[in-house]
């Protein structure tokens, strides 16, 4: 059995229902299942989760993403006319 040794996430409510700013954790690095549960509970509790300065590339982000469901590519939006 693995003990992780990070602290809990530092999850910052950015109003009273919606957004959250998550401190602690570099998203450069591989997460424990611990993280990710925090994660997941305040992406279902704040519906917007935000991670700031944080300086990852495409293969990163893809892989944070794959944490938490299958990525879809982007769907291009129209022009507004």
């Amino acid at each position: 059995m693995t003990v992780s040794t990070r602290p809990r996430l530092d999850i910052r409510p950015l109003s009273v229902f919606t957004g959250a700013e998550i401190h602690g954790i570099d998203l450069r690095e591989p997460l424990s299942e611990d993280e990710v549960q925090q994660i997941r509970a305040a992406l279902h509790q704040w519906k917007v989760v935000f991670f700031r300065d944080q300086h990852i590339g495409h293969a990163e982000h893809l892989a944070f993403a794959q944490r938490f469901g299958n990525p879809m590519a982007a769907i291009p939006s129209s022009p507004i006319w």
